[in-house]
């Protein structure tokens, strides 16, 4: 065990579109590249790429309005500096970098857009479809160059005062250095690129949380990974970690910022290679975790919980709101249902903490399992801008056949549980069914998106790529027109998951279905007719053995990398022509 009672709370969760890394990096050979293509904005730039070579390397541009320092380099890890010239050009224009190593080449796009194409487009349909749209009229919009195809997105919409409904809801909030952030984003590809199968990803299936400590007699501060969760048959399950696992050492070093930083970016855009090297003490086993194509499942862990004497419960661990090709993520959820109903579970306790949302029709389908949707209850009411004919719709339960039919479900939710994760709170809520709910306080997203180009599969063509993007378009109510849930539901019982850690000495985390893991815990405790142990009367019991405060620290960790949001409550309007389902 370890002891951790300095231990800072000062979380890196990836959102629920995020949840492994895309590969965005040449990986093959002796040479390792940090990025397959640069994009610059039209003005006079420059960037970085990565090389990391088993030996000696050449970069050759293929125009002379490319500059790179330097054009050669050996064995080792170098850095790049790559530079383009200013642009007059009205339309994007593309070249493309060569890197030979050891006889082979490897391409890396250069892409230079003109400034104002992208921009007009986004500020066009955000015209139309922003929930706020009267604001996006009213601002001026600057179509100087970006350096990147979404940068004109991400300074126009925080920028806009009046895009706020009095209760406090917006498109995205503050962290907890008070900066902001939106939900609203875009997409890019090569126009001759395929999509990207949905029901795979290429990463490490690792999720880390991220604590620091302060080392008292050298006053520095060292960082240690808590793994959260592992997904299934992933690399990371397959090199032996395991959720509770803390990792103190990063390619055989203790994690300072600099490793931690290092860490941060080879988990996130593979920079550094796809091996990663982790290990819980100096000297303890090493567990190296190879980066690749894994399989998705939202349905992380299910369970049919059974004690002597006691209630039988069912327990889920459902990680994001995604359909999957030919529904097949859906039907796995159904398939846990049946598995439920089969056993005659008297009680369901559902885990949400870290599902930061997804599509709204998995959401539907979800809460049509739990609750009795038939004689047309009411899902879900969805409200539009102005400018939008029709400004109101709603959708209705489904009739699932192996719904459990239940008036009482306990939900596990923490601040990582958004958009549609809190949509099945407010839902259910919305037709009277008791939601317990267990843990913290959540995002509080009660807005979702719709997808642009509307009512086409095809991406917005404009130069050599093409973009889809997922603005905030309408406000989320449910059958009893609640939709008050801006700053985040809060816990029916507050139950921090990793109070242990943080208090006890010689603790840890549990595995999920454990029931000594603490939030499951809490749910049991109730379920069996007593009152969950809650956070303000486990801090007054380990009062004494607490010996620094999150707030006294809280500014030593600092969130290295900004990553976006991309959870979402993502309604389609293929979900209105969809016919219940049996």
């Amino acid at each position: 065990m370890k002891n951790i009672s300095k231990i800072l709370l000062a979380a890196i969760l990836i959102p629920a579109l995020l949840l492994s890394c895309k590969k965005d990096s040449a990986d093959a050979g002796n040479i390792k590249l940090s990025k397959s293509s640069i994009t610059f904005g039209s003005g006079a730039s420059s960037n970085t790429l990565i090389v990391d070579a088993q030996s000696d390397w050449a970069i050759e541009p293929s125009d002379s309005w490319i500059t790179v320092t330097p054009l050669r380099g050996s064995r080792g890890r170098t850095t790049a500096t790559v530079s383009v010239k200013a642009y007059e050009g009205t339309s994007q224009r593309t070249g493309k970098l060569t890197i030979t190593n050891d006889g082979k080449t490897y391409p890396v796009d250069i892409i230079q857009n003109s400034g104002s194409e992208v921009s007009m487009w986004i500020y066009d349909e955000l015209c139309t479809y922003y929930y706020w749209n009267a604001a996006v009229k009213a601002a001026t919009p600057d179509y100087t160059p970006h350096e990147d195809y979404n940068d004109f997105l991400s300074a126009l919409l925080p920028g806009l005062n009046s895009a706020k409904d009095s209760d406090g809801t917006m498109d995205g909030g503050y962290d907890w250095q008070n900066k902001r952030y939106i939900y609203s984003y875009i997409d890019q590809k090569k126009a001759t690129r395929a999509d990207d199968d949905g029901d795979v990803s290429f990463g490490f299936g690792i999720e880390p949380f991220t604590y620091t400590v302060k080392d008292d007699p050298t006053k520095t501060t060292y960082y240690t990974i808590l793994v959260t969760w592992v997904r299934p048959e992933g690399p990371a399950d397959a090199a032996g970690v395991k959720r509770g696992m803390f990792m103190d050492y990063y390619r055989g070093a203790r994690m300072t910022r600099s490793e931690y930083l290092d860490f941060l970016y080879q988990y996130y855009y593979l920079d550094g290679g796809t091996l990663m090297k982790l290990a819980e003490e100096k000297d303890s086993e090493t567990y190296s975790v190879t980066a690749r194509t894994m399989s998705e499942t939202p349905v992380l862990y299910k369970k049919v919980i059974t004690r002597s004497g006691k209630p039988t419960v069912g327990y889920l661990v459902y990680n994001e709101f995604e359909f999957g090709k030919n529904n097949a993520f859906d039907n796995e959820v159904r398939a846990a249902f049946k598995e439920f109903k089969d056993a005659n579970v008297n009680e369901l306790v559902l885990d949400l903490r870290y599902n930061g949302g997804g599509y709204v029709s998995c959401c539907r389908m979800l809460t049509s399992l739990i609750a009795d949707g038939s004689s047309g209850k009411v899902f879900a009411k969805y409200k539009y801008n102005d400018s939008r004919s029709p400004k109101t719709r709603s959708e209705n339960y489904y009739v699932e056949a192996n719904s459990l039919k239940r008036t009482k479900v306990y939900v596990l939710a923490t601040g990582y549980s958004a958009s549609a994760s809190e949509m099945v709170i407010n839902s259910l809520r919305g037709i009277d069914v008791e939601v317990i709910h267990i843990g913290d306080v959540t995002e509080g997203k009660n807005v979702g998106m719709e997808r642009i180009p509307m009512n086409t599969t095809d991406w917005k063509t404009i130069g050599d790529y093409q973009y889809e993007m997922w603005p905030i378009s309408f406000r989320i109510y449910n059958a009893k027109e609640n939709s008050d849930y801006a700053k985040g539901f809060k816990p029916t019982y507050a139950v921090d998951e990793f109070r242990q850690v943080k208090y006890v000495s010689d603790s840890k985390i549990f595995d999920f279905g454990d029931p000594e893991e603490e939030l499951l815990k809490a749910a049991l405790a109730k379920i069996d007719g007593g009152d969950p142990v809650t956070d303000d009367k486990f801090q007054e019991q380990f009062k004494a053995v607490r010996s620094v405060s999150a707030a006294e620290v809280l500014g030593e960790a600092g969130v290295a990398i900004q990553k976006p949001f991309r959870g979402g409550a993502k309604l389609l309007q293929s979900d209105f022509e969809t016919a219940d389902k049996q």
